[in-house]
């Protein structure tokens, strides 16, 4: 996976799971090596899988949520985020994700308590703060995406820089 070659690392990821078909975390990996390769359907189905061998592994509950979203089947990845949140209220990337995929939804507007919850609880993730500002981007408030765009260069200028371009080509 590393590398890059998610063929050569879902075979043998395949192979770990003949051996061990109780793995959770092997049924994981090749749900990640097969959605690198867009093959979502079934990496959709390894992380399912994952998540009923374990209903706490919380990187499978969250990659069936991610999957959803790449699948454009937005009210799932929604479901999933939410029960995500609810059954782990600390986890920051829950409700990055779900602010995220309301907003891809065209429901920017609920989404954004969910990114400020996301920010309360990781203030040092700049992808938080990028997400954010695409969002009020999409609700055509160009001011609060520049403030969010101003936090963000503080923690990664390459990244507000990149935002500050997607920010200045938006219609005014």
């Amino acid at each position: 996976m590393m590398t890059g070659k998610f063929q050569e690392a879902a075979t043998a990821y395949r192979k770990s799971i003949a051996l061990d078909p109780s793995s959770a975390e092997a049924l994981n990996n090749l749900g990640e090596a097969l959605g690198e390769m867009k093959q979502y359907r079934p990496a959709l189905e390894a992380f399912q899988k994952a998540v009923a061998l374990d209903q706490k592994f919380l990187k499978a509950r969250y990659n069936v949520g991610v999957t959803y979203d790449r699948l454009r089947q937005f009210k799932y990845a929604e479901f999933i985020y939410r029960i995500l949140i609810r059954d782990f209220p600390d986890f920051a990337l829950g409700y990055d994700s779900l602010a995220v995929s309301l907003s891809k939804s065209g429901r920017a507007r609920e989404a954004v308590p969910f990114h400020e919850k996301a920010i309360s609880l990781a203030p040092r993730d700049p992808s938080f703060y990028f997400n954010f500002s695409l969002t009020y981007l999409m609700l055509g408030d160009t001011k609060k995406a520049q403030e969010q765009q101003q936090k963000l260069r503080a923690l990664d200028p390459a990244m507000a820089e990149h935002l500050a371009t997607m920010i200045a080509r938006r219609p005014r």
